[in-house]
Parts: C-alpha cells; structure tokens; sequence
C-alpha cells in the first residue's frame, strides 16, 4: 500500500493463517471475553491465550502470551486430552507491513472479507488511525466474534 509506504512501513510479506479456537467445559471463554487459539502458519504453528479485553475506547488491549510449538497435531491431541475442544477456525490471508513497534496487517478473512489490524502501543496505533483516515470504519469484534455472529443469523 502507498500509504503505508509513504509512512516508511516497510512490507514483510504475505502468509496463510489458521486460527483454531478453542473453549472447555469448565471454563467459557466466550463468557469471560478470553480466547484459546491455535496458529497455523505453514509449518509453524503457535499456542496462544488472549485474556479480556480492558476498557477503553475502539482500541482493543488485552493481556496476549503466545508459545511457538513444533507439532501442531500434537498440542491439539495435548489439548483435547484435557477437555479443549475446538469451536470454530478461522482462515485468512494476510500481508504485514512494519514501522517500528507499529505492524499493519491487511487481511482477506475467508467468509468475512477485507479488514485492516493496526497493533502497537495505544498512543500510536490511534495516531495512525487518524493519519489513514480509517477511524470511521473501527470494528471492535475480533474476527472470531464476526464469523460466530453470521452463523447465527
């Protein structure tokens, strides 16, 4: 994108993710606004626990710890063994562009369509916002919430 260019983002590439979501029985995730995923990048795949998110605007902050691990099928009989059981995936295409501790993610979600991800400190994330002239368009649902709600309806 020229505008991310002339901002001195620099483009990193595009990958194929898969994002497995997981919940348990005595915990719902979907309750307490955390998330259990599994990411699929090609041959890499990373554990991830996403805690609630904190108020405070359209912009999304949440405690996020992620593992990289070597077997994705692995991890996932580990989890199933101990009550995890999948509850949707969700499959993207997505091209990075980085400035910094600033990252730029232009996604084609499968099933949802075209979305910008701006991740960063607060200050600046909400910066750039402003700077594309995107803020009239902020989602504050994660993509999991988005396909979840279509199925619904």
């Amino acid at each position: 994108m020229d505008k991310l260019a002339d901002r001195g983002f620099k483009y990193t590439g595009r990958k194929r993710q898969v994002d497995i979501y997981l919940n348990h029985p005595c915990r719902d995730f979907g309750a307490t606004d955390e998330a259990r995923r599994v990411r699929v990048e090609g041959t890499r795949a990373v554990l991830c626990y996403k805690g609630p998110r904190r108020p405070g605007g359209p912009v999304k902050e949440r405690l996020e710890v992620e593992v990289g691990v070597s077997d994705c099928g692995r991890v996932l009989a580990i989890l199933g063994a101990l009550g995890f059981r999948e509850v949707a995936r969700v499959s993207k295409v997505r091209e990075e562009y980085v400035r910094g501790d600033v990252r730029v993610c232009l996604d084609y979600v499968e099933g949802l369509g075209r979305f910008v991800e701006v991740e960063g400190p607060r200050d600046r994330v909400l910066e750039l916002v402003e700077e594309l002239g995107i803020g009239d368009y902020v989602v504050d649902k994660t993509y999991l919430e988005l396909l979840m709600s279509k199925d619904r309806a």
